[in-house]
């Protein structure tokens, strides 16, 4: 899976371009990517992309915790998203 993270949902505004990996502060992506780290989730940024990639033999729980610890981290974003009224994606509003 992945998600890519824009400023704007309207205009798909990134956080971020390619050119900037390499500049002064982290990528927006890196930001979301270290506070999952923080809580136990892995998840790989690739410049305005965040790849998720869980093991084959991950349990239900496991998913439902992961899930949760990565909706807390795109708080991050989610604080420096510009107001739209495009609603965010988030899998923990989904029901089974």
């Amino acid at each position: 899976w992945a998600l890519e993270l824009v400023k704007n949902r309207e205009t798909k505004e990134p956080f971020n371009v390619k050119a900037e990996k390499f500049g002064p502060g982290p990528l927006m992506t890196v930001r979301v990517a270290s506070e999952a780290m923080k809580n136990g989730l892995y998840v790989a940024a690739w410049y305005d992309t965040l790849v998720v990639a869980p093991p084959l033999i991950i349990k239900e729980d496991e998913v439902d915790q992961a899930i949760e610890v990565l909706d807390k981290a795109l708080e991050i974003a989610d604080s420096e998203a510009e107001p739209t009224d495009i609603p965010a994606s988030r899998s923990s509003e989904f029901s089974n």
